[in-house]
């Protein structure tokens, strides 16, 4: 990607971000993005548009007026949860939301995406629901490791199949065994 000037028509999106309580800093997702993508490719700052708690109420409409996403690259859970909609967080029909932080998810974001500082853990984070990665026009997920093959060959691996209750996307057909 560095120096094709093609991909400067490329355009990027965060689908959640869990800010850092009490820091001026950009959040988990963004950070991460940056170190292990953006910054090595060399993507221009103007091609990436960052989602934050203080823009997710329009994040949706200006995902519109850009004419949508024509390719979404997402992580799946081993529990079948995808971006930030952990099971019991977000509604099927949900938007772009914040989403609490609140009982055992506070460790849980502390020690897998914090160090381990608690203090750090914000009160919410935001994510594109089900409804808004579903109206991605392609997409790639990403299911290695911790048993994540079983949710998606649950789904048959046919296309149009959806890979368990809490994943909105329609999965492309598949051979053999690409999760494992």
């Amino acid at each position: 990607m560095k120096g094709k000037a093609f991909y400067d028509r490329v355009h990027y999106y965060n689908f959640d971000e869990i800010p850092f309580r009490g820091q001026s800093r950009e959040g988990v997702t963004i950070s991460n993005l940056r170190q292990l993508f953006f910054t090595p490719a060399q993507i221009k700052e103007e091609n990436i548009h960052k989602l934050t708690l203080d823009n997710a109420a329009q994040h949706d409409r200006q995902l519109e007026e850009a004419g949508g996403l024509d390719l979404m690259v997402l992580g799946l859970g081993a529990d079948g949860h995808f971006c930030g909609n952990l099971p019991n967080t977000t509604r099927f029909h949900d938007q772009t939301v914040e989403v609490p932080i609140h009982g055992e998810m506070i460790a849980l974001i502390a020690n897998s995406e914090m160090g381990g500082d608690i203090s750090a853990v914000p009160n919410s984070y935001v994510t594109m629901g089900p409804r808004s990665v579903d109206g991605g026009e392609k997409f790639i997920a990403n299911c290695q490791r911790c048993g994540k093959s079983a949710r998606v060959k649950a789904s048959g691996g046919r296309s149009g199949q959806r890979a368990g209750a809490g994943f909105s996307a329609q999965i492309a057909p598949f051979t053999g065994d690409y999760c494992r």
